[in-house]
C-alpha cells in the first residue's frame, strides 16, 4: 500500500492525502476543545463570584464536633433554654446546628431549619440591607434628605437615610416603651408619636438609635408606596427564600415554631410573653438559623446566592459608612458596626431584647460569618463565645499600628473615659457616676513605658517608637496605640476598647457637681409638701374654705411618689441595668409604673385648689404663692415623664 502511495506521487502526494483525511477532525478537536475550556473558566468565574471558597480556612468535622461538645455547657453557663447557631464560609454552610429547647413546658428541641427566633437588633442588618437595595434600584436615595413627607421636623432637612442607617443623624433617644401588646397601627404614626429631637447636628457623632431606623423605614414606605413588612418579602426574604424571616409576626405567623422567650437568673427561667417590637425595622424581625445561613451567603457572596444575584452588590458591600469614630469601636457601616474580633477585621451587630439575645458576624478578610440566636437575652453573651470557638484554629493576622501623633510621653498622662457615645441624653447623666464605665488613669513610665489603669489591673505598654506600644505581660491585648485625627485629644486604643482623655472643663466631678445643682433647684418644690409627712399643719388650714384641708396631703402625696419613683428606676439602672433605652417595660419596673400616672393626675387636680385659693382668699398670700409654685413644678414634671416613656402609657 506504502509502494501504491508512493509510485502515484510519491512522498508529497502521500503527505497530502494526510492531510485531507487529519487536518479537518484535528481542527474540529481543538475547536471542542476550546469551548469546554471556555465553559470551565466561565463556571469557575461565576462559581467564584458566587463566592465558593476553595482555600477553606475551616475544617466542618472539627467544627461540628467542637461545638457538639461545648454548646450544652454554653447554654448552662449563659443560662440560655434554647439557642441556635449557623457557621458559612462562602456559600459553603460549615455548621448549622440547633441546640436546647424552644419551650421548656414542651420539651421541642431547637431546630436550626423550624425554629423561628427574635432576633432583635440584628434585624438592623436586614432593614439596612433592604434599604440599601431601595437605594440600588432607584426607589428611594440614601445621601439626600429626607424632607418632610414623614416628620414635619427641622431635621427632616439635614438627616438623610444614610445618616439614619448609620446612626450619626443627631437624634436624641429615650428609655422604655418599644415593647406593646399589639402591634403598632403604622411605622408612620410611630415615628409621629415617638421620634426624640435632633440635639446634634447630622453626621456630628455617633449615637445608637431605634427611632433612626423606625423613620427610615417609613419614608421607604412613603416614597415607594408598600408597608415595611410587604418590601422585606419581595426585595429581600423571597429573593433570598428566606421562607420562615418576618417582620410581622402575626398571631398567626409561625406561631407553631416561635421560641419561647425566657427571662433567666440564676433561679431559673421565667417565659415571658409574646409582645411586639413597635419600632420592627430596629428589632422586630424574626427568623430561623437556616434563613440566616442564606442571608450570609448573599452578604459573603456580594449578592449572589448558589448561581444567582438575588441582590445588588451595593446592598451587601461594606466600602461605605462613617468613618468618625474610626477608633471608638462603634464605627457605622449602614446596619453594622467594625470591630475587630479575635484579631479579625469583623462586620458586627448584637442584638438583645428581653428573652432573645443574638449576634451576626461577618468576616470579609475571611470569607467567613458566623450567627447565634437564643431565647435568652443572656445569648448575645454565648455569641461571643461561640464566634471564638469557631475561629479557634484561624491564626490572627498581624496588624500594623494606625497612624500615630509624635511627642512625648508625659503628654499622655491624664485621666481617660472609654470614647463611647451614650444612647440617650439619661444614659449620659448616668455615665457622670461612672457606671458602667469608670476613668482610667494613663501615666508614663520615663520614656520607655505608660501604665493605663483598667478595671482588672493595671496594664504596662511598652513604648516600641513612634508612640506604638505592646503589652509587656503577653497576655491577649497585643498591641496598643495612640492615635491620631480623632480629635483635640489623644486617644490610646486597648485591644479593641478606645479610651480618650478627658478635658478639665468634662471631668467627672464638675458635671457630677452641676448635675446636682440641676436636680436640687428642679426639686426644690417638693421639699416642702414632702415635709409635711413628719410635720403636718405647718400652713394656715384653719381659716381655709371648705374642702382646702385636702390640697397640702394631695401635694405631698404626689410629691412622694414621683421622688419615691426616681429613686426606684435609679437604683434599678445602676444594679440591673441595661442603661440606654430598654426595649419594653420589664417586669421590675411595671408595678412602679402607676407610680408616676397617680402623682400626674393629683398634680393635675391641684390646680382647682390654686384656683379656690386665689378666689377665696383662703391662705396667706405667701402660702398660696408656694403652694402655686409647687403645683406649676409638679405639672411641669409631667412632659419629662412622657418624653421619657415613664408614664406608664405606651407612646409608640
Amino acid at each position: 500500500m506504502i509502494a501504491s502511495l508512493c509510485s502515484t506521487g510519491g512522498p508529497r502526494r502521500f503527505r497530502q492525502r494526510i492531510a485531507k483525511f487529519c487536518v479537518a477532525p484535528i481542527l474540529l478537536l481543538a475547536l471542542i476543545l476550546a469551548t469546554i475550556a471556555g465553559s470551565t473558566a466561565q463556571v469557575v468565574a461565576q462559581t467564584t463570584s458566587t463566592g465558593e471558597s476553595y482555600g477553606s480556612l475551616l475544617d466542618s468535622a472539627t467544627v461540628n464536633v467542637r461545638l457538639d461538645s461545648l454548646l450544652p455547657g454554653l447554654l448552662d453557663r449563659y443560662r440560655v433554654p434554647g439557642a441556635v447557631v449557623t457557621v458559612m464560609e462562602g456559600n459553603r454552610i460549615v455548621a448549622l446546628k440547633g441546640t436546647g429547647r424552644t419551650n421548656l413546658t414542651s420539651g421541642v428541641v431547637v431546630s436550626p431549619e423550624r425554629s423561628v427566633f427574635r432576633v432583635a437588633s440584628v434585624s438592623k442588618t436586614l432593614t439596612a440591607t433592604l434599604l440599601r437595595t431601595l437605594d440600588a434600584h432607584g426607589l428611594i436615595v440614601l445621601d439626600e434628605p429626607v424632607g418632610r413627607g414623614v416628620v414635619d421636623r427641622d431635621a427632616a432637612d439635614s438627616v438623610t437615610i444614610a445618616h439614619l442607617l448609620a446612626h450619626t443623624s443627631g437624634l436624641d433617644g429615650r428609655l422604655l416603651g418599644a415593647g406593646s401588646s399589639r402591634p403598632p397601627a403604622s411605622l408612620r404614626s410611630v415615628v409621629r408619636r415617638r421620634l426624640p429631637p435632633q440635639i446634634d447636628p447630622a453626621g456630628a457623632v455617633s449615637r445608637y438609635s431605634n427611632e433612626g431606623y423606625t423613620w427610615a423605614a417609613a419614608e421607604a414606605e412613603h416614597r415607594v408606596g408598600q408597608t415595611f413588612a410587604e418590601l422585606a418579602d419581595s426585595l429581600l426574604f423571597e429573593p433570598l427564600r428566606m421562607t420562615r424571616s418576618t417582620f410581622a409576626p402575626g398571631a398567626g405567623a409561625y406561631a407553631d415554631a416561635r421560641v419561647t422567650g425566657y427571662a433567666s437568673s440564676e433561679k431559673g427561667f421565667d417565659p415571658l410573653p409574646h409582645d411586639y417590637v413597635t419600632m420592627a425595622p430596629a428589632g422586630g424581625a424574626w427568623t430561623t438559623g437556616r434563613d440566616m445561613a442564606r442571608f450570609l451567603s448573599a452578604v459573603l457572596s456580594d449578592g449572589w446566592l448558589e448561581e444567582e444575584r438575588v441582590l445588588p452588590r451595593e446592598a451587601v458591600s461594606f466600602e461605605r459608612g462613617d468613618m468618625r469614630d474610626a477608633f471608638a469601636g462603634r464605627r457605622g457601616h449602614l446596619g453594622w458596626f467594625q470591630r475587630t474580633v479575635s484579631g479579625h477585621r469583623a462586620f458586627v451587630h448584637d442584638g438583645t431584647y428581653p428573652g432573645a439575645g443574638s449576634q451576626l458576624v461577618v468576616f470579609p478578610g475571611l470569607d467567613l460569618g458566623v450567627f447565634v440566636a437564643g431565647n435568652a437575652s443572656t445569648a448575645v453573651e454565648m455569641a461571643k463565645a461561640v464566634t471564638e470557638l469557631v475561629l479557634q484554629d484561624v491564626d490572627a493576622p498581624t496588624v500594623d499600628a494606625p497612624e500615630t501623633i509624635s511627642g512625648d510621653l508625659a503628654t499622655l498622662d491624664g485621666t481617660y473615659r472609654i470614647a463611647r457615645r451614650p444612647h440617650t441624653s439619661f444614659e449620659a447623666a448616668f455615665a457622670l457616676l461612672g457606671v458602667p464605665y469608670p476613668d482610667v488613669e494613663v501615666e508614663a513610665r520615663g520614656d520607655t513605658a505608660i501604665t493605663v489603669g483598667l478595671a482588672d489591673g493595671a496594664l504596662t505598654l511598652l513604648h516600641k517608637g513612634d508612640l506604638r506600644f505592646a503589652a509587656s505581660d503577653g497576655s491577649v491585648r497585643e498591641s496598643a496605640a495612640v492615635v491620631s485625627g480623632a480629635g483635640p485629644v489623644p486617644r490610646i486604643q486597648v485591644g479593641a476598647a478606645t479610651f480618650e482623655r478627658i478635658p478639665f472643663l468634662a471631668e467627672r466631678a464638675l458635671g457630677l457637681a452641676w448635675l446636682i445643682v440641676c436636680l436640687l433647684a428642679y426639686s426644690s418644690v417638693f421639699v416642702l409638701p414632702v415635709r409635711e409627712f413628719f410635720r403636718p399643719g405647718s400652713m394656715d388650714d384653719d381659716n381655709a374654705a371648705e374642702g382646702m384641708q385636702y390640697a397640702r396631703p394631695l401635694a405631698t402625696f404626689a410629691a412622694a411618689l414621683h421622688i419615691g419613683f426616681l429613686f426606684a428606676l435609679g437604683f434599678r439602672l445602676l444594679t440591673g441595668g441595661p442603661l440606654g433605652p430598654t426595649h419594653t417595660d420589664p417586669a421590675s419596673i411595671q408595678p412602679l409604673l402607676a407610680f408616676p400616672i397617680m402623682a400626674s393626675v393629683l398634680s393635675l387636680a391641684l390646680v382647682i385648689f390654686v384656683v379656690r385659693a386665689w378666689t377665696t382668699s383662703s391662705w396667706s398670700q405667701s402660702t398660696r404663692v408656694h403652694f402655686s409654685i409647687v403645683t406649676a413644678g409638679l405639672i411641669a414634671y409631667i412632659p419629662w415623664l412622657w418624653y421619657w416613656n415613664l408614664i406608664g402609657i405606651p407612646v409608640a
